[in-house]
């Protein structure tokens, strides 16, 4: 999962009308089609009320192969984006991929060339060459940006869709859930929904950080490099911990 920037980061996707490839003599075994896409985008971490799904991979992700007319167990091949561990998680839970399976065809981060330099691309360029040596099969391609906030979704087979390319952008139904208030000033009683420690160079703990919600549902962070603070949240699992947030946005855990 940690990028390496030593690779090949060259790929382009050639994008033509069936009537197009038939005059440009492109035999029809190279031909891939594009069935459907979607699009979605989630609220920023500060607002959702949940840090564990994705109600945009959910519902967009689920649209792609409802307007493709496809189940996810019906799918090949898979790319599922790969930021970051969590990333990958969030998407095979909400779409119901199951985390045995191959969920790469060209490698994921480690072979993309590290952040901002078009995975994606690699990513559906490299599921053309799958599809086009296990024709008739589909491929799936999802994709996001931010902080597991902004997705995009693609079905793709060597046979023609039953119906032309089918797109959507069912915003109103991912935002349908609401988002959470922010308390940028809080003090007072709240739970860890969930933190982490940042480390210096040398190795040791440097500031821990988190988000809480308090009483009244709303969420707040903490950011707190106390020495006692940071060994509490590397002791044991603090996420449900009852905490108390001072108005410096660090803990009382006294």
């Amino acid at each position: 999962m940690v990028s390496n920037p030593d690779v090949n980061m060259a790929s382009a996707v050639l994008i033509v009308s069936a009537a197009k490839a038939e005059a440009l003599g492109i035999a029809k075994d190279r031909w891939v089609f594009m069935h459907s896409g979607t699009d979605g985008k989630d609220p920023y971490f500060t607002e959702r009320p949940s840090f564990t799904g994705s109600e945009a991979i959910r519902v967009a992700g689920n649209r792609a192969l409802d307007l493709a007319g496809v189940a996810i167990d019906d799918v090949a091949h898979l790319d599922v984006y790969s930021c970051f561990p969590s990333a990958v998680q969030i998407a095979c839970k909400e779409l119901n991929i199951d985390m045995e399976r191959q969920l790469t065809v060209y490698g994921g981060l480690c072979f993309g060339g590290g952040p901002w330099n078009n995975p994606v691309g690699h990513a559906i360029a490299a599921m053309v060459d799958v599809l086009r040596d296990d024709a008739g099969s589909f491929g799936f391609v999802t994709a996001n940006g931010g902080q597991i906030q902004k997705h995009s979704f693609g079905v793709y087979s060597t046979e023609p869709p039953a119906t032309p390319f089918r797109t959507e952008t069912p915003q109103t139904e991912i935002d349908a859930p609401g988002t959470v208030a922010v308390e940028l000033q809080y003090e007072g009683p709240a739970t860890i929904e969930s933190w982490t420690v940042m480390y210096e160079r040398d190795g040791s703990p440097g500031q821990g950080h988190g988000i809480v919600r308090t009483p009244e549902g709303a969420s707040a962070w903490f950011v707190d490099a106390a020495a006692d603070t940071t060994h509490w949240l590397l002791d044991a699992d603090r996420i449900g911990e009852s905490v108390n947030l001072r108005a410096d946005s660090t803990l009382d855990l006294a």
